[in-house]
């Protein structure tokens, strides 16, 4: 009989990092490590937790893909979105010169 695969995850130390890491397993059962980015063991154990949470409700694809998220594309989301409602009212208040 097959061994039940651990639904769980851990926190462990790295050499290299002051933080403590974690891993677990995604729902396609992918291996996925990454960095607390805390150096309390507490907290780090809280991160997983949340992460497993998240795993389990269907929310972590979302949750990682924001953690590639860059400062230009979060610029480009935000002024882009007023850059497009601003336009309106620039073609507004320039049709209103127009009349005067």
């Amino acid at each position: 009989m097959a061994r039940p695969r651990n639904t769980g995850g851990t926190v462990y130390p790295r050499k290299e990092s002051a933080f403590w890491w974690v891993c677990y397993r995604a729902r396609d059962g992918r291996k996925i490590k990454e960095s607390s980015e805390t150096a309390d063991r507490e907290e780090a154990e809280r991160f997983l937790r949340e992460r497993l949470a998240a795993r389990d409700e269907g929310r972590l694809p979302a949750i990682l893909s924001s953690k590639s998220l860059t400062f230009s594309d979060l610029g480009g989301m935000v002024f882009g979105k007023a850059l497009q409602a601003a336009v309106p009212v620039a073609q507004h208040s320039s049709a209103k010169r127009e009349r005067a």
